[in-house]
């Protein structure tokens, strides 16, 4: 017996042992969802190791059937590539979670440090089928750029572009409508690339002034970008809003970080510039798209949601409610119409006239900037022209 028991223990040891040694010598093969990079990685060993318990194999609480295959959490709208702020995965198993307890159930919760693992990984997930923008590279005269011309570029990624001059010094206010970015030496990082957006480099006597619209499309201009001496004035001139819409042609409707300066009929003149900036201009009709006519929400509207099965999630079930107002809602308009949810307290469901305050308008929103959650409808997208009755509903008073 006392052999037995000493032969018992010795082995009860060695699994501890090999326990310890197992999770620290963590391999992906534990976990073949997830790419083979440093990253994924250390994601893939908390993951299994804190959340597997309760949602894997597509044991669900709550949709989270997947967590050990990405893809799967991508496709069902519970992680947006490369944004772990609007991952849902991510909201779950933070100090603030958007609704219920957060996760591990009970805690231990992820340290800061752990936190920080699963949003580097969410932010450098590149999704095979997401969008993917342009963005244009120009310069002076006598500045060479690689590379030049143009690259694509995943969203919510950024690009590098060495930078160099004949003679001279290159300006490190780089202009242009993409995200502001950062130097290293001769190489010059964007932002976080979300719509297509251009770079241009020029000498430090040099400023850059770009124009650009609030909205891709909804304005013209003759001339969207210019090269002048620091210490002008820069006139963009023909100014224009797309057809059926109308261009805001006070300062309010000006943005951007050129300096403000005043508008003489569909002509529009720069404060002093003192270096490379953009001027935005807006449009009083938000939408992707300008649509005439009248547009009801027992004609079209209702028609867009049913197609896109929003009833699936977002219906008189309690259980569904996802955004609901008192735990009903199943987009009949009074329940949703000047409401607002319990999920997105501080908006409204839909508020009529107001697409940009519409929690419905902004998450089936094909526009990355203008989403609060994960996309809808979960997995898909409404076309271009769907989402433009949407909002245009809205705009003209959701009736």
């Amino acid at each position: 017996m006392k052999h037995i028991k000493i032969v018992f223990g010795f082995l009860y040891l060695a699994a501890i042992t090999m326990f310890a040694v197992g999770c620290n010598d963590f391999e992906l093969k534990d976990a073949p969802g997830f790419a083979k990079d440093a990253d994924s990685t250390a994601a893939a060993k908390l993951i299994i190791q804190k959340c597997t318990g309760c949602h894997a194999n597509g044991k669900s609480e709550n949709g989270f059937g997947f967590v050990d295959k990405p893809d799967l959490m991508v496709k069902n709208g519970y992680i947006t590539p490369g944004d772990h702020t609007k991952s849902l995965i991510y909201k779950k198993i933070s100090s603030t979670p958007p609704y219920g307890n957060r996760m591990p159930k009970g805690g231990p919760y992820m340290s800061d440090s752990e936190l920080a693992t699963i949003a580097t990984w969410i932010d450098n997930l590149e999704d095979p089928n997401g969008k993917k923008y342009t963005v244009k590279i120009s310069g002076s005269e006598g500045i060479t750029l690689n590379p030049t011309g143009s690259v694509v570029v995943s969203y919510n990624k950024t690009t590098s572009i060495t930078v160099s001059a004949s003679s001279g010094t290159v300006d490190q206010t780089v202009g242009g409508t993409c995200a502001v970015g950062k130097w290293a030496g001769s190489v010059y990082t964007t932002g976080k690339v979300t719509g297509d957006c251009s770079v241009s480099f020029a000498f430090d006597n040099e400023a850059i002034v770009s124009g650009t619209s609030d909205l891709t499309g909804a304005v013209t201009l003759a001339t969207a970008q210019a090269t002048i001496e620091k210490g002008q004035t820069y006139t963009f001139q023909g100014v224009a809003a797309r057809s059926g819409d109308t261009l805001i042609q006070t300062l309010d409707g000006i943005s951007g970080t050129c300096p403000k300066g005043s508008w003489s009929g569909s002509d529009y003149t720069t404060g002093v510039i003192t270096g490379s900036c953009t001027v935005i201009f807006a449009t009083q009709n938000p939408c992707p798209t300008v649509i005439s006519g009248a547009l009801t929400f027992g004609g079209q509207i209702s028609t867009i949601f049913g197609n896109a099965g929003c009833a699936s999630c977002h219906s008189q079930d309690p259980s569904k409610a996802e955004f609901d107002n008192a735990g009903d809602e199943n987009f009949d308009l009074n329940k949703v119409l000047n409401l607002k949810g319990v999920i997105n307290s501080s908006r409204f469901l839909v508020k009529a006239f107001s697409p940009l305050e519409s929690v419905v308008y902004l998450n089936i929103s094909n526009d990355p900037n203008r989403r609060i959650n994960s996309q809808m409808p979960k997995g898909g997208s409404l076309s271009i022209d769907d989402e433009s009755k949407v909002c245009n509903w809205i705009l003209k008073g959701a009736n």
